[in-house]
């Protein structure tokens, strides 16, 4: 199990079931797929959309001024099917803002995001809308199989076929507690989340993991998760950067997502979780210190204004932290010598 405090729901699925379908499908549910240059394998994720075994769906597809295709095959596909929207910017703008783009257009009692190179599985839908009627959830969660050249490369090793319940607050706790689950836990396209909890919350524009700085902030809304213990998301990888070699200086935007991290604790009043996010964010500086060497950016100042802000986190939040005496060293060594705290780390590993 995750945590200790997550409760199987097995025998109370069992009990309570999907016995009536035609009064499951009440409730629309709104897929946003936001759509650049996927001609390769935009119709394979569309027709998974379509083929759902929960009908009562509205697809809204954004394009986002792709220079390939995308937009005709949008186009074409729409014909059939009048559960589809298609959308198109007017200029080139991102991911996150066709995203922000397309949510207003959504009509839905719940949301879910796919992005146009993947599939979803066919239950998808049914199995993540019936996890939140029967637990009374308001976001519901599955797991992944991640796809490479097409082949599976790797399936979820929790997908054993439970369902668990668990806090918005405790499922934030994860991304720290269970590093190989920070996919699972970060993504937004294996989540159905209740239409309420996402209308007033954008994605920031213009950033690389995007994803990072918005779903925990969706997901503290919830007082209840259910996470469904299957594979229903096919991710296709990148090869470049499973093989790591996208490394660029947009990669750096994961800083940008940690202090969003901090500054909603920090609001909240989240003193642990303040400490988590910022050991990560030194953390994660400290591993692409070498990175960076390698991919040749050398300008210091890409570190200098990401340790700066750990400062002053530091500085106005010290007497609320749970911070040892080794934490204070460590925090005190990673301000005032980033080099130091890097040869000390390099030494520990």
């Amino acid at each position: 199990m995750l945590l200790n405090s997550f409760k199987i729901l097995k025998d109370r699925q069992r009990k309570f079931g999907w016995q009536n379908r035609s009064k499951a499908q009440t409730d629309k549910i709104s897929i946003i797929v936001p759509v650049y240059n996927s001609s390769k394998y935009l119709r394979s994720c569309i027709e998974s959309i379509r083929n759902q075994t929960y009908r009562n769906i509205e697809i809204i597809l954004i394009d986002d001024k792709s220079t390939d295709n995308s937009l005709a095959i949008c186009e074409e596909i729409a014909k059939k099917d009048k559960r589809i929207k298609v959308l198109a910017n007017e200029k080139n703008a991102g991911c996150s803002a066709s995203r922000n783009h397309a949510l207003p257009h959504a009509t839905g009692d719940y949301l879910l995001f796919v992005d146009s190179d993947d599939t979803i599985e066919k239950t998808m839908v049914e199995t993540l809308k019936r996890a939140c009627e029967v637990n009374k959830a308001e976001i519901a969660v599955c797991d992944i199989t991640y796809l490479y050249d097409g082949d599976v490369y790797k399936k979820s090793k929790y997908a054993n076929g439970d369902t668990e319940i668990i806090s918005g607050k405790d499922f934030d706790l994860i991304y720290f507690l269970n590093p190989d689950m920070v996919v699972e836990n970060v993504a937004v396209w294996n989540k159905l989340f209740r239409m309420d909890l996402v209308k007033d919350v954008n994605f920031i524009p213009g950033i690389a993991h995007a994803d990072e700085a918005y779903t925990f902030k969706i997901v503290n809304k919830a007082e209840k998760i259910a996470y469904v213990h299957e594979s229903l998301y096919n991710y296709r990888q990148n090869p470049q950067s499973i093989m790591g070699r996208d490394f660029s200086i947009k990669s750096f935007d994961i800083f940008r997502a940690f202090l969003e991290r901090m500054s909603f604790y920090e609001d909240n009043g989240e003193y642990e979780m303040l400490w988590f996010a910022m050991k990560r964010h030194m953390h994660w500086l400290y591993l692409y210190k070498e990175k960076a060497k390698v991919a040749g950016i050398t300008d210091k100042k890409v570190f200098s204004k990401n340790i700066t802000p750990i400062k002053e986190y530091y500085k106005r939040n010290k007497m609320f932290l749970p911070l040892t005496s080794k934490d204070k060293k460590q925090i005190t060594l990673f301000t005032t010598s980033f080099k130091m705290y890097c040869f000390i780390k390099h030494l520990q590993s």
